[in-house]
């Protein structure tokens, strides 16, 4: 199980051994392995035990707070993410200039491709000669 989506009103997700309970007014309505949980989105009014939360962090499982009609509310977070070592390596490669440089070649190259391929379009739906002599 990679990601858990909870949306029972009222639920309370609780760590027991090497499950995950899902309880409301007492009664268990969902017992599930822990093992392999690396999402837990929660939509609406669920709360998380104190050993729930501790299990969350130690095992770096993102987890996201929707509201009851599924707006976005918050993210808990862990210092490091599982990219931060991909992202030290892209800022580390771009405090290289001749790298830095092709990179904004083909980013102005792409753009203007774009911007040829829009005017040469509008010219042709709008019957626009000049548009698209601008665009060649």
């Amino acid at each position: 199980m990679e990601t858990l989506y909870v949306v029972e009103q009222g639920a309370y997700i609780r760590k027991n051994g090497e499950s995950l309970d899902i309880v409301k007014k007492g009664q268990v309505l969902e017992s599930l392995p822990a093992k392999g949980l690396e999402k837990l989105v929660l939509t609406g009014y669920i709360s998380l035990s104190g050993s729930m939360m501790d299990f969350l962090i130690k095992n770096r499982v993102e987890t996201v707070f929707l509201t009851p009609t599924g707006r976005f509310r918050a993210r808990l977070m862990i210092d490091e993410h599982k990219h931060v070592a991909l992202r030290k390596a892209q800022y580390l490669k771009l405090e290289d200039p001749v790298f830095k440089l092709a990179v904004m070649k083909v980013i102005v190259a792409g753009k203007l491709d774009n911007m040829a391929m829009f005017l040469a379009r509008r010219g042709r739906d709008y019957k626009e000669a000049r548009l698209g002599s601008a665009a060649a």
